[in-house]
């Protein structure tokens, strides 16, 4: 590639090498800026380290969640973020609490973050939605479980030790099953990862289950589907007494009934004494991050306002608040 070109005593500049003179300039400029951010010469310091709380047995967060704390560390420049794998959102919310945890990454619970621990006090807050999380009684694709009401009688999971959200999204399907002396057989798992051995080895006929813990290839190999039928007032009802921020979404199929899909965002938690620097870097970085998974999984875009806890009646940190509605549009 040359760069100039000599005609007797006159040198000239070829295009690529009016391009390669624009970067040099441009990467210049980037660097008289950053050093007049950033005092290059510095000494290095020791890099805080943040705690962040997660459900390690969700295969979704398990999976996910690593990724972005990856992108995390590859862009801070005074934090890193270190994962705390727990049982159940209780104990991570317990961590929040008792700040032995900076963050906390669950699907809030209005029983866990208003009673049992002290979530509603002085030194939690919310930061960030992160991702649309979905939630689906599934069942073996050869099954005769088609719709809700055939449930009644069969053997399905329904009770999960170590997974509260689980056995409580059990519950909602189920409401919508009932009559008035109908019965259920639930089993005992314990995980999710039990419950889908279960099923696929024809043990159980039905779970509830996370759908983006799901592989496609499930769906298209014929080895699992969706148990279609409507949630009734009283399951809805329900789900928003536990889950504030729940919606149930219609998935249409090829049968004459669409499943029901509960969607809750999974969120991410802090302290309200966080530095403000530190919690627009993680909502930063979140928007970055779940908008392109989502355009991956869900063949869709996040809005910038899907991002924003506000409406779940949850405190808010105030660097959050300003990051999604700034001063200035406020004041307009």
């Amino acid at each position: 590639m040359k760069l100039v070109v000599m005609r007797g005593d006159t040198v000239t500049m070829t295009r690529s090498g009016m391009s390669f003179r624009k970067y040099l300039l441009d990467n210049i400029d980037d660097l008289q800026n950053y050093s007049s951010v950033h005092d290059i010469n510095a000494e290095p310091r020791e890099k805080e380290v943040k705690k962040i709380g997660v459900i390690g047995h969700n295969p979704f967060t398990a999976r996910v969640i690593p990724e972005f704390l990856e992108l995390l560390n590859s862009n801070s420049r005074d934090v890193t973020f270190k994962l705390i794998s727990f049982h159940n959102t209780k104990d991570a919310a317990d961590g929040l609490s008792d700040r032995s945890l900076d963050f906390g990454v669950f699907v809030p619970q209005s029983s866990i973050m208003a009673t049992e621990t002290e979530f509603s006090g002085k030194n939690v807050c919310s930061i960030a939605n992160l991702y649309p999380l979905r939630f689906a009684m599934i069942t073996n694709y050869f099954s005769n479980v088609n719709t809700l009401t055939d449930l009644r009688g069969k053997k399905i999971a329904g009770i999960f030790p170590k997974n509260a959200a689980l056995q409580y999204m059990t519950k909602i399907y189920t409401k919508s099953a009932r009559t008035s002396n109908e019965k259920f057989h639930f089993h005992e798992c314990d995980n999710i990862k039990d419950s889908f051995h279960l099923l696929s080895s024809g043990k159980l006929r039905a779970t509830v289950f996370p759908l983006d813990a799901l592989r496609s290839e499930d769906f298209l190999k014929g080895r699992i589907r969706l148990v279609t039928g409507e949630l009734s007032e009283e399951s809805e009802a329900l789900l928003t007494a536990e889950y504030p921020s729940g919606t149930v979404l219609k998935h249409e199929s090829s049968d004459d009934e669409p499943a029901s899909v509960i969607q809750i965002p999974l969120m991410i938690f802090g302290q309200t004494d966080e530095r403000p620097d530190t919690v627009e870097f993680l909502i930063d970085s979140a928007i970055r991050f779940f908008k392109r998974l989502a355009r991956h999984r869900l063949d869709g875009e996040l809005s910038d306002d899907f991002f924003d806890p506000g409406g779940s009646g949850i405190r808010q940190h105030l660097a959050s608040r300003e990051f999604f509605n700034p001063p200035e549009l406020l004041a307009g």
